[in-house]
């Protein structure tokens, strides 16, 4: 009886192992992290963007994701009168197809005081955390929009492509000027487990191998 109670438990050893090293292959849980940031500069600028001024910066990731968060980073504002836009394209080319994001926006801490005509504003950093996550594609080109009903200021960013997108009121033609205007992206990448990797496989050969070695032992 201890023999086939030893047995056993090789068996599920074994078997623990293969199912622990397979899971980590077929499905390993993704955490939200930054997937595309272009930090405030704090020697840069404010920029106008209202409903009547808006503004728009880029972004392009060489995967697939879902986006949970947009943060950026501006002048301070009554959260209620800004609105965010997603624009999956060139806005010069696609004008006014956009997603309007939607979740919960707060206002973080103080980055630095930047100096508009020489009085120091401070410059806060905001997050909209999205109702519901946001399904991107590999290698295509994003645009944020970000403005409000009343007098807001973006800032701008030494990092990108040193170009951003404006424009009046909504109908208006996009144009593109330097600079960059900051903000970021967090969320998960989306990793595909069709095919493991040569590591997985090996770790997959050993469970297989002690499973192996738990038959004989058995036999």
């Amino acid at each position: 009886m201890k023999s086939m109670f030893g047995q056993a438990r090789r068996w599920a050893s074994a078997w623990a192992l293969g199912a622990t090293l397979l899971g980590s292959w077929v499905g390993t849980a993704a955490h939200a992290a930054p997937l595309y940031t272009q930090a405030p500069d704090p020697g840069g600028e404010v920029f106008l963007s209202t409903n009547l001024a808006q503004n728009a910066d880029s972004f392009q990731l060489g995967y697939a994701a879902t986006l949970n968060s947009v943060r950026f980073y501006g002048l301070d504002i009554d959260l209620s009168t800004v609105t965010l836009r997603l624009y999956a394209g060139d806005v010069v080319a696609i004008p006014d197809t956009y997603t309007t994001l939607a979740g919960t926006l707060t206002r973080g801490a103080v980055q630095f005081q930047t100096n508009i005509l020489g009085t120091l504003f401070p410059v806060y950093e905001f997050t909209l955390a999205l109702a519901s996550a946001y399904t991107t594609t590999a290698d295509q080109l994003y645009y944020v929009s970000i403005f409000s009903t009343n007098n807001w200021g973006w800032m701008s960013s030494a990092a990108g492509d040193n170009q951003s997108a404006f424009r009046d009121a909504d109908g208006s033609a996009w144009n593109k000027l330097p600079p960059d205007l900051a903000f970021a992206i967090d969320g998960e990448r989306i990793v595909s487990n069709d095919t493991p990797e040569p590591a997985s496989l090996a770790l997959v050969g050993v469970a297989l191998f002690a499973a192996g070695y738990a038959r004989r032992r058995a036999a």
